[in-house]
């Protein structure tokens, strides 16, 4: 935790009626560590008009500790609550959070979910494990999760993630989730201000909440809201807090009917503020089947809740209004938001800074060369100033192994470079291909961490450097890419954040889906197109720090960096056994290696501020017309053998025969119709045709057998 002191928070309660539990929370909320009373902490009571004694124990217990306002009209929870907020930002404060006064946080919760946030500039909101409580708000033992963020299904139903089940571990992880109950939520004022609704006349103040909900829903709305204004909501599991439930949608009949009525209006409002077509196009059928469920359910058997029907009509225009600013301010693309509306909970993971428990103290720089001719000479150069800032901090070698070359440019620099024990050779007889040269060299030279380098990768002087930081403070990386450019200057964004691949992001490729509709939910997604905050980072450049972004100077999560340049912790590479060496010569084997370093619970990165030069596209030029598509085909299926399930194997099964299939096509009526483009273009495009149909037999050989 940092050192340095902790911005100003207000925590905002709103009571009614919570005389038996009040106490409790507001001793938690006043001994948080890291904050001193009138210095960075303002406590704050609103009370809805309770008819108990909640305002006598505020007053008697806390007295000036605590800053208390009583209304004499229950406003509801989303009205008292912007009321708090806008209090609180007119004051100064930079964090906001909202408590339920049936919650009592850990001691330090409140200085962790700060944190967090601070460094954190993608995420304005943070919500802590809630675990249950008893009627005391002590913790149920064994702990039992009450949430763990929320997610919302495709029905447009909202849950609570773990919600009822053991803490056994399972969400100790640092994620992004698509929002955090309304019990405890932490809020950055800068997504306050960005977020509000607009007044609904001249002269009043800015909405967080939309006070149409009264309560009930109002949490799921604001989480939508920040979702398509690009905001992320942080689950932070070291920061702990303990709610005693009691709405829950098992108890509905023991619920009271006005409650239950402000839960079926407040399911239409939720939509009609929020709905998108292009986002929210696969949850259609589902949804309108939800919907219908709910209406005849108020018709016909719970007719309490009529009174709800009607008043989600009444709220038709405001809501309208509500979502026309929310769609003219939208900063997402459909392809991102659409993966938050899933039956199963959907959350992303993250990078957490969290120190290895020893430092990278020796590196090993692996160069695969195979007919790279002066490439490998440029390679070499560029990395002397590249390790000169890290002795003798890190103990480096310069491992080059040949493939067997038959261009002999290892062999003429072998005398030039070897000179010196930084530098060494491995001259092979046969081709090991690209997996098997890499364990070849780190299995002679074990080190703390290994560099693979293309032989078309030409290093910036701060670039090693920059990438051992990462896997020294991020222990949980296994591997760590820079940014790649083109020798134009181009950055290579594509290539460098990519997901692993899924069925249909292969499918899509394999009938040029991403040529014909490139902006297809399959393809952004595997590419990261999806999240326009991506590209922003990347490019180093914000036009308002206080929206959200992408830390610039922080390692971004990708699933599937570039093996072009990948620094892997020696430690993974151990326990994963290396790469996979049956995906020979090349490709796949990078794809396959971060599957299973993920599977290990390794994470992968790529850092924006490291960066290199990559040519690119050399391998290809060694090869003979048509041998890349069949190296390239016969590894795709080897790694969908490898870790697709049986749905998925069988579905390609069928599906990658016809798409080879149609390339063959294609390729022969380019090389029937070659235009202006030289004969050996028409060559290479037949003989091309002819691998792509021979491998489309074989691909059918297990149907005919089935």
């Amino acid at each position: 935790m940092s050192e340095q002191p902790l911005p100003s928070v207000v925590v905002h309660i709103v009571t009614f009626n919570s005389s038996r539990t009040i106490l409790p929370c507001l001793e938690s909320a006043l001994g948080q560590q890291g904050f001193e009373l009138d210095a960075n902490l303002l406590v704050a009571v609103t009370d809805n008009a309770s008819i108990d004694d909640t305002s006598a124990i505020v007053l008697q217990h806390f007295g000036n500790r605590v800053q208390f306002t009583q209304n004499s009209v229950n406003l509801g929870f989303c009205a008292a609550h912007n009321h708090g907020i806008n209090t609180a930002l007119s004051g100064g404060a930079r964090y906001v959070l909202l408590l339920n006064p049936d919650c009592r946080l850990a001691p330090d919760a409140l200085a962790q979910l700060v944190s967090t946030l601070e460094n954190d500039p993608r995420s304005g909101a943070a919500c802590p494990k809630l675990l249950r409580a008893n009627a005391g708000l002590e913790p149920v033992v064994p702990h039992v999760f009450d949430s763990s963020g929320m997610y919302i299904t495709p029905q447009i139903r909202h849950f609570d993630r773990a919600s009822q089940q053991l803490d056994y571990g399972q969400h100790d992880c640092e994620e992004y989730v698509f929002g955090a109950s309304g019990a405890a939520i932490l809020l950055k004022s800068h997504f306050i201000e960005d977020a509000a609704l607009p007044p609904l006349s001249v002269g009043m103040p800015a909405r967080l909440f939309d006070e149409a909900f009264f309560a009930y829903r109002e949490d799921a709305d604001l989480a939508w809201r920040a979702l398509r204004l690009g905001w992320k909501c942080r689950y932070v599991p070291q920061a702990a807090a303990f709610h005693e439930r009691v709405v829950l949608p098992e108890n509905r009949k023991a619920l009271p009917a006005e409650l239950n009525a402000y839960s079926v209006r407040n399911r239409f409002l939720l939509q009609f503020n929020n709905f998108s077509f292009w986002t929210n196009l696969h949850c259609l059928p589902l949804m309108i089947l939800r919907n219908i469920l709910v209406i005849l359910g108020a018709l016909f058997v719970e007719r309490s809740s009529l009174p709800g029907l009607r008043g989600a009509y009444c709220l038709l225009p405001q809501a309208r209004r509500n979502r026309l600013w929310l769609a003219k301010r939208e900063r997402i693309c459909p392809a991102y938001a659409a993966k938050w509306f899933s039956s199963r909970p959907y959350s992303e993971p993250l990078l957490t800074r969290r120190a290895a428990a020893a430092k990278i103290q020796s590196l090993l720089i692996v160069i695969i060369n195979y007919n790279s001719g002066s490439r490998l000479t440029e390679c070499l150069k560029s990395l002397s100033p590249a390790l000169r800032g890290m002795m003798p901090q890190i103990h480096a070698r310069i491992c080059v192994v040949d493939n067997a070359s038959t261009d002999l440019s290892a062999h003429r620099l072998e005398p030039v470079f070897s000179s010196t024990r930084l530098f060494a050779f491995e001259l092979l007889s046969e081709n090991l291909g690209f997996a098997g040269a890499i364990n070849f060299a780190v299995k002679k030279y074990p080190a703390d961490a290994v560099l693979v380098l293309n032989p078309d990768v030409y290093l910036r002087e701060d670039t090693i450097g920059e990438l051992t930081r990462v896997l020294d403070e991020y222990a949980g990386v296994g591997a760590v890419a820079p940014m790649l450019y083109s020798p134009n200057g181009k950055p290579q964004t594509d290539f460098v954040a990519r997901r692993l691949p899924s069925l249909f992001s292969t499918l899509a490729e394999l009938f040029y889906l991403h040529r014909i509709f490139p902006q297809n939910r399959w393809t952004m997604r595997y590419r990261m197109q999806d999240d326009p905050f991506i590209e922003q980072y990347f490019s180093r450049s914000f036009t308002d720090r206080h929206l959200p972004h992408e830390n610039p100077d922080r390692p971004l999560f990708v699933e599937q960096p570039p093996g072009a340049c990948l620094l892997i912790r020696g430690a993974a590479f151990m326990k994963l056994c290396g790469f996979d060496e049956s995906f020979w010569p090349a490709w796949f084997e990078d794809v396959d290696f971060c599957k299973r370093l993920a599977k290990h619970n390794y994470s992968c990165a790529v850092l924006a501020r490291a960066s290199a030069i990559h040519d690119g596209g050399y391998s290809l030029e060694s090869l003979p017309a048509g041998r890349f598509s069949e190296l390239w085909y016969t590894n795709l299926r080897r790694y969908w053998k490898k870790h697709g399930c049986l749905s998925e194997r069988c579905l390609l099964g069928v599906m990658l025969p016809l798409a080879l299939l149609l390339r063959s096509i294609i390729c022969i009526l380019d090389g029937i119709f070659p235009g202006t483009k030289a004969p050996d273009f028409r060559r290479e495009k037949l003989v091309n045709a002819r691998i792509l149909c021979k491998l489309a037999l074989r691909a059918l050989k297990p149907l005919r057998r089935g």
